[in-house]
């Protein structure tokens, strides 16, 4: 297994699968879980799901329980090469084998279905799945699927998003700046007016810079209604409207 790492780690992968073969014909040291779950990464890593999936199975066949670690690095697999019908399955198996998902597994997810073009599949799977699996979901999940609507000029599922964030915690400043900044970047000015409202009436921590960043934009673009709704929720945050040459 030490031998099999260092190849691993090399990226000699091709290495590390002959001597697994040796110690799979050899019989004196069998491999373990440990084995086969470095195995998997590094094919998965080096774009050969196929080869990890077959190490998968050998695995089943000598009665070693694969762990979070390895589903998690197969579906890892399945984002490099966008599969989204395989990682469902593996998902399923996972559950249905009663290894428990975690917040990096659901985060794979998210990647993989934004990244499939799959985003109604990712909000439901972030609304179902954490709640199903007895999992408390983090910020984190909420934040990175509302950036990747956004990016995918989805405005309407970014608030759908954000508005499931409410429901489990109120936003950072931090998480405010990346989602409002976002907004602003891609001229998404309306959804960030709405999300912006949203927080005002969750009296959430929204930076001043970050609201007047938004307001401004849509000032200089004449965006009246944005302006409008920003004007009002950054009254009802106690933001000052008119920019205080701190944020410069």
């Amino acid at each position: 297994t030490t031998l099999i790492k260092g190849f691993a780690r090399a990226g000699q992968v091709d290495h590390a699968m002959h001597v697994y073969e040796q110690m799979r014909t050899g019989r004196s040291v069998p491999p373990d879980l440990i084995t086969f779950s470095i195995l998997i990464k590094a094919n998965c890593d080096s774009c050969r799901l196929e080869a990890a999936l077959q190490l998968l199975e050998a695995m089943l066949d000598l009665k070693l329980r694969p762990d979070e670690v390895i589903f998690n690095n197969l579906l890892g697999g399945c984002v490099k090469e966008s599969k989204a019908g395989l990682a469902k399955r593996l998902y399923e198996d996972m559950v249905a084998a009663g290894i428990q998902p975690s917040n990096a597994t659901f985060s794979i997810l998210i990647r993989l279905y934004a990244q499939c073009k799959l985003l109604d599949e990712a909000v439901e799977m972030l609304r179902r799945e954490p709640a199903a699996q007895g999992i408390s979901p983090e910020p984190r999940l909420f934040i990175q699927l509302v950036l990747c609507c956004l990016r995918e000029r989805q405005g309407r599922r970014a608030v759908e998003v954000y508005t499931l964030l409410l429901e489990h915690c109120s936003p950072t400043v931090a998480a405010h700046r990346n989602i409002l900044g976002m907004c602003v970047k891609l001229n998404m000015l309306d959804t960030g007016a709405e999300i912006l409202g949203l927080a005002s009436k969750a009296n959430g921590r929204v930076d001043a810079c970050d609201a007047q960043q938004l307001l401004e934009t849509a000032q200089r673009k004449r965006r009246a209604l944005c302006v409008e709704a920003c004007m009002a929720a950054m009254g009802q945050l106690h933001i000052p409207t008119e920019s205080t040459g701190r944020c410069r």
